[in-house]
């Protein structure tokens, strides 16, 4: 969260309402839609309408005090986020020589105030991550991972307030232009700095399972030094979670060193990645390398981002001196085995493992690859053996059909559920399967929801419930 007491100390540079934060990006509306049916006009300006909303009656005061109701009343468009009455309240209360909006001198208002305003009129789904240009001339970073979020933690909770010349974003948090966030750093007579990553475990209180874990194998020392890393945390719950689901652990001391160690480095990243950085690189890559050598994918969809396919950041973009902490809802586990070790662990893919044994493809899937792997069960196989009189074992199948059937239940690349979308995919024997996502199906095989992104070194198993036959052979 931004830290007002940072740079809130001043009243010349450093001291500044970012009150409205309101970001606008180019686009033009159109008073029609695509079926003829002309869409009503509002009568009420963005200033008319922040006029009236009782939640943003501070946000009018400042924008009288700062002399900018004249120019956000003309033809725009404007789109503006606009930080609610509770928003101003935490602003004043950060800086003990403001008791009111008039003890905020009107440059400063000004100043702020224009850094939340853009030229044209955008609704929230036409909003995109990256940085926006203000009419103050410095940016507004924009986050559109599980929500929107403007400079990493203002937050939209009331969005597409549509008036007559622009839109109407409230926010929760007042921004801060860079400039003047900046100076105010430079200039606090606290001395504040940002904390490093340990420095924070140390303070949270959601965090302090992970706290002792890194205390016991003495990475607290790295965390609190000059670095440049990216610290996915799991918060107290998630460690609760992953203690009572072995019944030899009732606390961290009932986990040996190697292992420990091992899953910590696995939620650690040599490098400084925030949200939107992590969106970015989904589009181009979809998987970092942690400290212990090993891959961890991430997914980024409507509902969030997901680490693995199932384990979701519920806390980003808390900011250190040293990196990025990410907290997050369970504790990831490092793969173990591969797709071909993890089958053959498993009763319900024996008849698989024999099939995979068969074609000599166990050696494919144990060795090193990127595979997404659509796993029929052992009763999808014996569905499939019962359809057919004349086939009682996998025996009875032909090599050739069989190897069509097994390579059209997998992808040679890596897809967690969260990143599936419902589309065609081209299996590894070269036809396409269509995912349904709305019924959780890939060419109408239901998958199994209790059996869905098991990790392995060398890909993903999903569980399906049905054997798919490749369309050249039904």
């Amino acid at each position: 969260m931004i830290k007002f007491r940072n740079f809130l100390n001043l009243r010349s540079a450093g001291s500044y309402l970012a009150l409205a934060a309101m970001v606008v990006f180019a686009t033009s509306c159109s008073d029609d839609d695509d079926t003829g049916v002309i869409t009503p006009v509002p009568e009420q300006n963005v200033v008319q309408y922040i006029e009236d909303s009782d939640n943003l009656s501070s946000l009018d005061l400042a924008l009288a005090a700062a002399d900018l109701k004249g120019t956000l009343s003309g033809a725009g468009p404007f789109t503006i986020f606009a930080p609610s009455n509770a928003a101003f309240e935490a602003l004043l209360a950060s800086n003990d020589e403001w008791s009111e909006l008039g003890d905020i001198p009107a440059d400063v208002l000004s100043t702020v105030l224009t850094y939340h305003v853009v030229n044209g009129n955008v609704m929230s789904n036409q909003l995109s991550a990256g940085p926006v240009t203000t009419l103050q001339g410095e940016d507004i970073e924009v986050s559109t991972i599980g929500g929107i979020l403007l400079n990493g933690s203002a937050t939209v909770t009331s969005a597409d307030n549509e008036a007559s010349n622009g839109v109407v974003h409230v926010i929760d948090e007042v921004l801060l232009p860079p400039s003047i966030a900046d100076a105010g750093d430079d200039d606090d007579d606290n001395g504040d700095e940002e904390p490093t990553i340990a420095q924070i475990l140390i303070d949270s209180e959601d965090y302090s399972i992970l706290l002792d874990a890194v205390v016991r194998l003495e990475l607290d020392g790295m965390f609190d030094e000059d670095g440049d890393y990216t610290v996915f945390a799991p918060n107290n719950a998630a460690f609760e979670a992953l203690l009572a689901s072995n019944g030899d652990w009732n606390s961290l001391d009932d986990i040996d060193d190697a292992t420990l160690t091992a899953v910590l480095q696995y939620h650690v990243v040599g490098m400084s990645a925030s949200a939107t950085d992590l969106t970015d690189l989904y589009a181009e890559t979809r998987s970092v390398t942690t400290l212990s050598d090993e891959t961890l994918y991430f997914s980024v969809n409507d509902d969030g981002v997901f680490l693995n396919g199932t384990t979701m950041v519920d806390n980003a973009d808390i900011m250190a001196s040293n990196g990025i902490i990410h907290g997050i809802n369970a504790v990831l586990m490092p793969p173990m085995e591969s797709i071909a070790g993890i089958a053959s662990g498993n009763e319900n893919f024996s008849i698989l493992v024999a099939a995979l044994a068969r074609l000599d493809l166990v050696d494919t899937f144990s060795g090193e690859g990127e595979f997404t792997v659509f796993a029929p069960t052992n009763d999808a196989f014996q569905a499939l053996l019962d359809s057919n009189d004349e086939w009682n074992t996998l025996d009875d199948i032909s090599d050739e059909l069989l190897r069509t059937v097994v390579t059209y239940h997998v992808i040679d690349q890596v897809y967690f559920s969260s990143d599936l979308e419902s589309t065609n995919y081209v299996m590894l024997s070269g036809e396409e399967a269509t995912v349904e996502l709305e019924a959780l199906t890939i060419q109408n095989a239901a998958l199994n929801a209790d059996l869905l992104n098991i990790h392995a070194t060398n890909g993903v198993i999903h569980a399906v419930n049905d054997v798919m036959l490749p369309p050249s052979i039904q």
